[in-house]
């Protein structure tokens, strides 16, 4: 599926306020064209980003440290406990080992340092829907079955993938809650159904802010 340029210049604000008060080192991984920093409060940016036309525009902003890889490739050459935020908006779903990227974080940070990043949520009723009723599994070019993902997440096996990698987590949200469908007898048994199997069904990402171990 062809990818548009908008995919990687989004401005994504939706964890600002999970953001830490002081900020002096940080580092996003699949910064895109590097919205973020242009209002990150952080002294230095660094950012990596596998897509080459969107890194060099991340590049051309002033103050901009970009890695233009990814992250596999881009981890030798981050400082070592240098970073005291790392974001991941929407990322690690596109990793190919993400236990592995887990296991890396700490040794690029400093002590107490956090991250803060969201994932689509595998278990939207998009996809329960999709599932069990259409008896599919469509991708699509973006979203929650974005066709350039390797994996998928519910809000339990995130939590359950950074407490094993000792992460602890101090703040765990629900992104884009709502029933989009104007159709009233949809909207009823979509409540009806997570009422039964969980609110979490009506959530299209999860947030996390965590403390990375060291």
């Amino acid at each position: 599926m062809e990818v548009q340029a908008s995919y990687y210049s989004h401005l994504r604000t939706e964890t600002r306020h999970l953001w830490p008060q002081h900020i002096q080192h940080a580092l996003e991984i699949g910064c895109g064209s590097g919205r973020l920093a242009e209002i990150l409060p952080c002294k230095q940016y660094w950012g990596v980003e596998p897509h080459n036309e969107s890194a060099q525009l991340a590049a051309d902003k002033h103050g901009c440290r970009i890695i233009n890889s990814t992250f596999d490739e881009a981890v030798d050459k981050l400082p070592k406990a240098y970073f005291d935020l790392v974001i991941c908006h929407d990322s690690i779903e596109h990793l190919p080992d993400h236990e592995w990227f887990f296991s890396q974080l700490p040794g690029l940070c400093q002590a107490s340092a956090q991250l803060i990043l969201t994932v689509p949520n595998a278990r939207h009723i998009s996809v329960l829907k999709m599932l069990f009723i259409e008896k599919d599994w469509k991708y699509q070019a973006s979203g929650i079955m974005d066709s350039t993902h390797l994996r998928w997440f519910t809000e339990k096996s995130l939590r359950c993938t950074l407490e094993e990698h000792d992460y602890v987590i101090t703040a765990f949200e629900r992104l884009g809650v709502g029933i989009p469908s104007p159709n009233l007898l949809k909207r009823t048994a979509a409540r009806i159904v997570a009422a039964f199997l969980g609110q979490d069904l009506l959530a299209r990402g999860l947030a996390v802010r965590a403390t990375i171990p060291t």
